[in-house]
């Protein structure tokens, strides 16, 4: 609650504040009210909207980058369901035995040897980035990336 002395200092001091400023504030002031979004608030104020991210071509070395941690993080959530399923007492050999002899079984096999053929592969990929770093250019990574591809996709077949 505003008392009434300083309601009426604030009043003159917006008097004295030039009418464009006013207009800017007056602007503000709605703005903070009503519950805009917030691109809708940048586009009334002229203000630049960013891009989203979705619109950038990312290198190829990225894209296999972020590829091998997403391998990595699956193939350790199904190797702990492995091992968690045989401490509380699944017969997990053999139910990885009837699901490769089952008619899904290549399939099965093959969504087990890409991304463990593609984490491997990636993961000498960067170790040899680290032991010889000055080797790395925007040509080199491409065809590093691209040979992992090419290698992980042979293996898997």
């Amino acid at each position: 609650v505003i008392n009434h002395e300083r309601r009426k200092t604030m009043q003159r001091s917006i008097q004295q504040i030039p009418l464009r400023s006013a207009l800017r504030a007056s602007t503000t002031v709605q703005f903070q009210q009503r519950s805009f979004s917030h691109i809708d608030k940048n586009e009334k104020l002229g203000r630049p909207v960013s891009p989203h991210v979705t619109i950038y071509a990312f290198p190829l070395a990225a894209i296999t980058s972020v590829t091998h941690r997403i391998t990595g993080g699956l193939l350790t959530v199904g190797m702990y369901g492995i091992g968690i399923g045989s401490l509380v007492g699944m017969d997990t050999a053999h139910m990885m035995y009837s699901l490769g002899s089952s008619g899904v079984g290549p399939l099965a096999k093959m969504a087990v040897a890409g991304p463990l053929a593609f984490h491997l592969f990636a993961g000498v990929r960067h170790l040899y980035w680290e032991k010889y770093p000055e080797g790395l250019n925007p040509d080199s990574q491409k065809q590093a990336s691209l040979a992992l591809v090419g290698a992980s996709g042979i293996v898997t077949l």
